[in-house]
C-alpha cells in the first residue's frame, strides 16, 4: 500500500484517498489536526517580548535619552542583536544592579553611541521607562556599537516615513510635545560629558 500525506489549507493532514486502486477498496480515514499559531498567538508572543525587553514584564527599570535640536531628534537604527530589530528608537536600556534611570542612560548611550552631548532640559516616565531629554546645539556623530547599524537626526515632521520602535511610536508625539514647550526655556549647550 502507497502511504500518502496530503497537507490541506485547512490544517487537516489526511491519509486518505477512496480512488487508489493500492487501497482495494478498503477506506480508512486518518486524520489529525495541525495546530498553526494563530494571528493573536504571534501578537501576544510579541507583546510579550516586548514587554520583557522594556522590562515591564520583570519590573527591571530601563532608561534613554532623546537628543534634541528642537527641531530634529537622534535615532538609532536595532540590530538583529536586539528586540525589534530594524525599527528606529532612543538610545538606551536595562539598569544594571544599583543604577539610578540617569546613571542608566548615561552608560547606555556612551555604549551605543559614544558620548552624552548637551544640556538636559527634563525627563519623562512611562511604566519602568525613563526618558531624559537633552538639548545639543547641532547634530553630531555617533559611534555606534553591534546593537545599531545606524544613526538618523530625524526632523520631526519625518518621524512617520521611519519605521519606529513600537515603544518609541507610543510616545513619540508626547516627546515632541514635550521638547516643543521646553527646548527654548533651556540655554543652548554642548557640554560634552562622558560616563
Amino acid at each position: 500500500m502507497i502511504f500518502r500525506d496530503f497537507l490541506e489549507d485547512s490544517g487537516t493532514l489526511s491519509a486518505t484517498d477512496p480512488d487508489d486502486p493500492e487501497l482495494n477498496g478498503l477506506v480508512r480515514t486518518q486524520t489529525m489536526k495541525i495546530n498553526k499559531p494563530s494571528v493573536n498567538d504571534k501578537k501576544k508572543k510579541k507583546d510579550k517580548w516586548d514587554k520583557l525587553f522594556m522590562g515591564e514584564a520583570t519590573g527591571n527599570p530601563t532608561a534613554g535619552i532623546f537628543f534634541t535640536t528642537g527641531n530634529k531628534v537622534l535615532l538609532l537604527k536595532r540590530t538583529v542583536v536586539c528586540g525589534n530589530p530594524f525599527t528606529y528608537g532612543l538610545p538606551g536600556g536595562h539598569a544594571q544592579e544599583g543604577e539610578t534611570p540617569l546613571e542608566t542612560a548615561h552608560r547606555e548611550a556612551v555604549e551605543e553611541i559614544g558620548k552624552v552631548v548637551g544640556k538636559r532640559f527634563g525627563e519623562k516616565k512611562e511604566g519602568n521607562w525613563t526618558c531624559f531629554f537633552y538639548k545639543v546645539a547641532e547634530p553630531f556623530p555617533c559611534e555606534l556599537n553591534e546593537e545599531h547599524s545606524e544613526y538618523a537626526w530625524i526632523p520631526f515632521h519625518k518621524l512617520k516615513k521611519y519605521k519606529l520602535h513600537p515603544k518609541f511610536k507610543k510616545v513619540a508625539l508626547k516627546y515632541i510635545d514635550f521638547v516643543e514647550s521646553n527646548y527654548n526655556k533651556m540655554p543652548q549647550s554642548n557640554h560634552q560629558r562622558s560616563s
